[in-house]
């Protein structure tokens, strides 16, 4: 995984990027990600057609987009948990919130 998301520079590329890459690891759902704001992305997930979840994977998934944060040396990202197939929505819905670090400010990318 630190291949693909380390090539990004920094955590908003790598969420705005995760609906490609993630089919490299999970083929059951598909991922959209739609930048919020310059440290703020809101992540969409929705089950293929005859998949059927588990509870279990909401919380896989926010590890997932804690992990990225991480890779970065950002702090854990705040991470609200707004719609979900469990509670009777369509997909799942996060949006993803995080801190900057002292190292990250230069950062073009992220702009």
């Amino acid at each position: 995984m630190g291949k693909y998301v380390l090539g990004f520079v920094g955590p908003l590329k790598a969420y705005e990027m995760i609906g490609k890459y993630v089919s490299n690891f999970t083929k059951s759902s598909i991922y959209e990600a739609k930048r919020l704001g310059r440290n703020k992305v809101r992540i969409t997930v929705t089950p293929r057609e005859g998949i059927q979840e588990k509870n279990f994977q909401c919380d896989n998934r926010i590890g997932f987009f804690e992990a990225i944060a991480a890779m970065f040396n950002h702090k854990p990202p705040s991470i609200r948990h707004t719609k979900c197939m469990f509670r009777g929505d369509e997909s799942c819905t996060y949006e993803i919130a995080w801190q900057h670090s002292s190292s990250s400010y230069g950062r073009i990318c992220e702009m």
